[in-house]
């Protein structure tokens, strides 16, 4: 399980196992950020995707521009069945990390403690965003060395994932199984 994997409590005494879900719950007071509200919550969580995405976003228009527009040449030739295995792989796995993302986030509905689901979700949004990053730096840096356009296809597909994903209120409201009026107070930031 991702949230138990990569997020475990340091004090393994208070921790007892969420039902059925192999969540840890902890008192994460020293282990996890603690958000005094769904407002400080979700401009945390948009300030850090947007600085994530700013970034491989300015290097992978520029290199298109640069590839398309300039002549740029390569710098390490690679033939097409290896750049095409590179474009399918990085691909895949932007997939495969987005799904891991919906399905470790949607186990959060289990829980009824708002506090610790915007703590958890909140780890695992960055998480996913840095994984994220670090594909798309990693398709910046082949579009110029290989001088391969496709990258920037594939880029616009981990954008497409992203763009799911965004945080805002409503999404994370439905994640979380709020409602009622504990749905319209996390929508209106008053909680």
């Amino acid at each position: 399980m991702l949230v138990s994997k990569y997020f475990p409590a340091k004090e393994k005494k208070a921790c007892k196992p969420e039902a059925s879900l192999g969540l840890k719950r902890c008192n994460f007071v020293d282990v996890m950020r603690q958000f005094s509200n769904s407002r400080e919550f979700i401009d945390k969580l948009n300030i850090n995707f947007n600085a994530l995405i700013a970034l491989p976003l300015l290097l992978i228009g520029l290199g298109y521009l640069q590839v398309e527009h300039r002549n740029w040449p390569a710098l390490l030739e690679a033939d097409r069945a290896l750049r095409g295995s590179v474009v399918v792989g990085l691909a895949l796995l932007v997939t495969l990390i987005s799904l891991r993302f919906k399905r470790e986030a949607r186990k959060l509905a289990a829980v009824n403690d708002l506090s610790w689901q915007m703590s958890t979700y909140y780890q695992l949004a960055m998480f996913y965003y840095k994984t994220m990053f670090a594909l798309a730096m990693l398709m910046a840096v082949l579009l110029f060395l290989w001088a391969a356009t496709e990258l920037a296809l594939v880029y616009v597909y981990l954008l497409f994932w992203l763009s799911i994903f965004r945080p805002n209120l409503r999404s994370v409201a439905d994640i979380f199984g709020l409602e009622g009026e504990t749905r319209r107070q996390f929508i209106n930031k008053e909680i």
